[in-house]
């Protein structure tokens, strides 16, 4: 637990040791007085052992009235406070913090259930009480970090970054192949080497070790022995005001360390402190088991010590003002004990609360302890115990008596009793009968009377708490009834004395606890949504109430009640002038009593918050009014229609006119892709019809230049054909005066 260090000097520390073993041994000599004898005594009673003034030969028969009457009373105290979802509300001290004390609440209600068991603490600080005067339980803030090691094979590398993205810390990593996805031949040193420098991405597997450290920081709820638990001699109640409140532990070693203090300060600690081991409650309740000593030497951590934490009013600082300080000692029983400095906290930390809480069934004015269920059985429990060894005596007298005996009878024979036996004797001897009349019909009576008793001390019978059954023959329906209410009351007493007490400071203490040392957030549930709470936001802002539920009996008429009401609040809601006065919240709150009264829980699962649902809509008005705005509603309807229908009439048109547009651009486009078309195949053709007369032309030049050709050849011929004849011509004119002119 996180308190502010101080620093003192080793004379400061020297004093403070000497108050603290003072008041200890004072505390000590108180409890291990008749307190500690007194609940020893009730625990044999409990346990049905033998009281020691028991005749051998005779009865020794024990009842066990205590016990009956404790376990009988256990479920009843058990149910009252168990049978609804809440033992303690927190009420709000204004009024915008009534969403914050609802949450105080469930989450109060949470600690005490889910983190711890809330159960059991409930059973182990009723049953300390009703046996042994006072049960004692302890509420203190936890803030313990435990190292977690774990070690995985076989991971990819993006697993090992997974977990270590979740706050693992890996201390130990061995990586190979993937033995499924690279062959034998590829898993050598070599090979890998080889792979790597050809840029190959060898799969790989990791086996890596992890360590991480899980905060575990909450508000921790045990039961305390009583016998561990002492008060100074003059204490009146727990209270941070009287101090004096000591826990005597054993605890190891390891422990001491793992709660931050140095080793080397509590090695040396002596295990020789063993008187409350032989407080005498302690030595009955372990009677049975044998103790296996300490720890073999090796095993240094394990071996068990004893200290106390004193919670003491001192004044360390000096300012004349005591303050509430909580010192430990190692040792102590004699008065020598040794304060164990705690690195951190100090020596003597100031603490804000003592983290106590106890109850008692019979609270005994200016004193602690109290007086418990067992003390006002325990005479009746040994009057009861001798009744029936006495009557037990008796027949067993009747059965077997004693004999008379004259002359030569063989004793031997007379001491074997089994039918038909032979009993030898001489002639003239006899045996004579002593007969005992049964007086066991006497004592039934006066057992009855006891039973009687009993159930007037503590309420509680053989068949429970509350009516005897046998008297419900003789007995009116109303006087059975009374005396149901009048047994019931005295449980319900102890019940109420228990919520006021002990399990309001309990609650007290974990909202402390929790409202002073969480440091983050929790999600708890609150009316079916999950919501998200800071418990350090709500110191100082609620007041408490304690919720104790009802027995049988009572839960029947607390049923014909909310019945009533609910008849009587139906007949209102009708009048309009008491209508008024019921809302929703009150039926809400209604309904929630009776289901709560039927021994259900969870009245969301049958009715919603009025505060979930969305605003009501208003009410209507008077008649006269509802007419006049009927007719102005039908006007406007009217008016609406026609509105609607011009509307409608201008929509249809706008559509209309808007679907015409669409058509005239659909047909303009479409004429628009037509007349491209026809464009795109006018252009096609006229450009075949260009390449067709082009080639037309081309095909006619060709024609023309053969012509031209084959007659330029065919001139060319004749030329050099007429150029022949001339010559041919010259020729016969130089021989026969042929005159050739052109």
């Amino acid at each position: 637990m996180p308190y502010a260090r101080e620093k003192l000097s080793e004379d400061q520390i020297g004093e403070l040791e000497a108050i603290a073993n003072g008041e200890l041994v004072n505390a000590i000599t108180y409890a291990h007085g008749d307190v500690a004898d007194e609940r020893a005594e009730a625990f044999k009673y409990f346990l049905g052992e033998p009281y020691g003034n028991e005749v051998r030969g005779r009865s020794s028969v024990v009842t066990r009235d205590v016990m009956e009457t404790v376990l009988w009373a256990m479920p009843s105290l058990m149910r009252i406070f168990t049978a609804g979802d809440d033992v303690v509300k927190f009420d709000p001290r204004n009024q915008d913090d009534s969403e914050a004390a609802a949450q105080a609440t469930e989450y109060c209600n949470y600690v005490f259930w889910q983190q711890n068991d809330g159960f059991e603490t409930l059973y182990s600080m009723f049953f300390d009480a009703l046996l042994q005067k006072n049960g004692v339980v302890k509420v203190w803030w936890d803030d313990r970090k435990v190292p977690e090691r774990r070690r995985h094979k076989g991971l990819t590398a993006e697993e090992v970054a997974v977990l270590q993205s979740n706050g693992w810390n890996v201390t130990k990593s061995e990586k190979y192949p993937d033995p499924e996805r690279v062959p034998a031949e590829m898993q050598g040193e070599m090979e890998m080497l080889m792979a790597a420098q050809a840029g190959f991405q060898v799969p790989m597997l990791y086996d890596v070790t992890i360590e991480r450290t899980d905060d575990k920081s909450q508000v921790r709820i045990a039961a305390v022995p009583p016998e561990e638990f002492l008060v100074s001699r003059n204490s009146r109640r727990i209270s941070e005001d009287e101090g004096g409140v000591f826990h005597r532990r054993q605890v190891s070693i390891s422990d001491l360390v793992a709660e931050g203090y140095r080793r080397e300060d509590v090695e040396s600690l002596s295990s020789d402190d063993d008187d409350l081991s032989y407080a005498p409650e302690a030595q009955v309740r372990y009677s049975n088991q044998t103790s296996e000593g300490q720890p073999a030497d090796g095993e240094w951590a394990n071996r068990q010590v004893w200290v106390t934490d004193c919670y003491i009013l001192v004044d360390v600082d000096d300012d004349g003002i005591t303050e509430l300080r909580k010192v430990t000692l190692a040792g102590g029983s004699d008065g020598n004990g040794t304060i164990l400095e705690h690195p951190e906290h100090g020596a003597a930390p100031e603490v804000p609360c003592i983290p106590f809480c106890s109850v008692t069934p019979t609270p005994i004015p200016h004193r602690w302890v109290g007086m418990s269920v067992a003390d006002a059985v325990m005479d009746l429990q040994l009057i009861h115990s001798t009744l029936l060894r006495q009557s037990l005596d008796s027949l067993y007298l009747a059965n077997n008596p004693r004999n008379f005996v004259t002359g030569d009878v063989n004793l031997d024979d007379l001491l074997t009793s089994r039918p038909g036996g032979i009993v030898r004797g001489e002639q003239g001897s006899a045996v004579v009968p002593l007969n005992t009349e049964f007086v066991g019909a006497q004592s039934f009576p006066m057992i009855d009377y006891i039973d009687r008793k009993r159930m007037a001390r503590t309420g509680v019978n053989k068949f429970g708490v509350g009516l005897d059954a046998n008297k419900l023959q003789n007995e009116s329906a109303t006087a059975a009834m009374q005396q149901a209410e009048a047994a019931n009351e005295r449980i319900e007493l102890i019940a109420r004395i228990f919520a006021e007490t002990g399990v309001k400071r309990l609650f007290w203490l974990i909202m402390e606890n929790a409202s002073r040392y969480s440091q983050r957030k929790t999600i708890i549930r609150l009316r079916d949504d999950y919501v998200s709470v800071n418990p350090r936001e709500w110191k100082d802002k609620f007041d408490m109430s304690a919720r104790v539920g009802l027995g049988t009996g009572n839960k029947d008429r607390q049923m014909q009640s909310l019945q009533m009401v609910t008849q009587l609040m139906g007949g209102f809601r009708g009048d309009p002038e008491f209508g008024r006065m019921i809302a929703a919240e009150n039926v809400y709150n209604l309904m929630e009593d009776v289901i709560e009264a039927a021994g259900l829980k969870k009245i969301e699962r049958y009715m919603t918050d009025p505060r979930k649902l969305p605003p009501p809509q208003p009410a209507g008005p008077p008649p006269e009014m509802m007419k006049a705005q009927a007719e102005l509603q039908m006007k406007q309807q009217e008016s609406q229609a026609k509105l609607q229908q011009a509307q409608a009439e201008a929509e249809m048109r706008a559509q209309t006119d808007q679907r015409k547009a669409e058509l005239e651009a659909e047909i303009a486009r479409f004429k628009a892709e037509m007349d491209a078309q026809q464009q795109r195949e006018n252009a096609e053709l006229q450009a075949a019809v260009d390449r067709e007369i082009a080639s037309n032309k081309l095909a006619l030049e060709r024609d023309r230049m053969n012509l031209e050709h084959k007659y330029r050849m065919q001139e060319l011929a004749a030329e050099a054909e007429l150029e022949a004849a001339k010559m041919r011509a010259g020729s016969r004119d130089g021989q026969g005066d042929i005159d050739v002119s052109d």
